[in-house]
């Protein structure tokens, strides 16, 4: 879910992942004709991501079938429950190699933590998400920065018309709604909702910790990019054409509802991997979001006569 849907974007600061400086066809390499484990660089993913071994690795077991092989001018062959075993000792044995499908999900893997960390790098976004299902058909539309965003919600949930505005400056976020909106996003008692939609409201992180990271998720850099995270095993999607430029997938598994849900990250093929575009389905309940203008700061401004937020207001 998205952030003004109860989806907890902010989780708390995280550990960002050193970015990745090799290209992706240095990342892929792994997947050409000679084969083996795709190179190691940067400093890998979080522990969260890390995959584990495949089972079974080890040794590769000499043949039990292997012909029983005697010496020339030799009367009889030799008995065959002497023969049949080679000693371990005169044994050839492959090194350990990690099977293709562990290299691939650790590529996938690597690829997510260098899209993560190119996306922290930068200094804004503009994203766009919609959500439908479970009731819900709702639009979100945001330019989150460093420290400050903007963010316009629209839709209905529940066939109950919504319509939000934020501006998040530092630690104070500002919102004016509607009723509906107040009521259900921010978790206003209705004669409060009522009473102060159409106005701005100024929430202080110091004083509503709560209501403000509620409001607040998303508007920025680092909480926007935390529906970006996987968990267990991923899988490496293939190229394809996607808003017109060429992208490579991962997929796995999103906790941002609270529970798991199946969800698809896009990145650029080509130059930094960002992100472009997320698909989420957490039973039947489907959202869609995309990222672009990389890099641009959001023009947030603090409304003027912001009415100052009151714990008496919430449920």
């Amino acid at each position: 879910m998205s952030a003004k849907s109860q989806r907890p974007l902010t989780l708390g600061k995280r550990a960002i992942v050193p970015a990745l400086v090799a290209p992706l066809s240095v990342l892929f390499a792994w997947t050409g004709a000679a084969g083996g484990a795709p190179p190691l660089v940067g400093s890998g993913s979080s522990p969260s991501r890390q995959p584990a071994l495949a089972n079974g690795a080890g040794p590769r077991p000499a043949s039990s079938g292997a012909a029983t092989m005697t010496t020339a001018g030799s009367a009889a062959p030799t008995p065959a429950s002497a023969s049949t075993t080679t000693p371990a000792s005169a044994s050839t044995t492959t090194q350990p190699t990690t099977s293709t499908t562990t290299q691939a999900a650790l590529a996938a893997s690597r690829l997510l933590a260098a899209s993560i960390a190119a996306a922290n790098s930068e200094r804004g976004l503009v994203w766009k998400a919609t959500l439908h299902g479970a009731g819900n058909d709702l639009t979100e539309f945001s330019h989150a920065g460093r420290l400050d965003g903007t963010e316009v919600v629209t839709g209905y949930r529940n066939s109950k018309r919504l319509l939000m505005s934020i501006v998040l400056i530092g630690p104070k976020a500002y919102v004016r709604a509607n009723a509906v909106a107040l009521e259900v996003l921010v978790n206003m008692k209705p004669q409060a909702a009522k009473k102060e939609a159409g106005r701005w409201l100024s929430v202080s992180q110091a004083d509503f910790a709560q209501t403000y990271q509620s409001i607040a998720a998303g508007l920025t850099v680092s909480s926007a990019t935390q529906v970006l995270d996987l968990v267990g095993k991923l899988t490496l999607l293939p190229e394809r054409a996607l808003a017109g430029q060429t992208v490579v997938g991962v997929s796995g598994i999103s906790l941002a509802f609270g529970a798991p849900g199946s969800q698809k990250v896009y990145v650029r093929a080509r130059g930094a991997p960002l992100p472009v575009e997320l698909v989420e389905d957490y039973q039947g309940v489907l959202e869609t979001m995309t990222f672009g203008l990389w890099g641009q700061p959001p023009a947030a401004r603090a409304p003027a006569a912001a009415v100052p937020f009151e714990r008496s207001w919430l449920q």
